[in-house]
């Protein structure tokens, strides 16, 4: 029940996937973890709070959740 995901795997298309696969199933029997960052690649180190937040809230839409149970910082430099 453990989904580890992120918009930058298949230009979004795993998060696109993932949240048809998962349409139905109650959501408190699901882990799912994801990453900040878009489809086109990693955030930079000064993205400003907004888009970070712009850039979950376009990872939960993909998914079709509200909510995921761990964000990663992927990729730190």
């Amino acid at each position: 029940n453990y989904f580890d995901t992120s918009p930058d795997y298949s230009d979004a298309a795993s998060e696109r996937a993932l949240g048809e696969g998962i349409a139905g199933t109650p959501r408190d029997r699901l882990f799912i973890a994801s990453k900040f960052c878009t489809p086109d690649g990693h955030l930079a180190t000064d993205t400003p709070a907004d888009a970070v937040v712009a850039a979950v809230e376009a990872s939960l839409a993909r998914l079709k959740t509200d909510y995921v149970d761990l964000v990663h910082i992927h990729a730190v430099n």
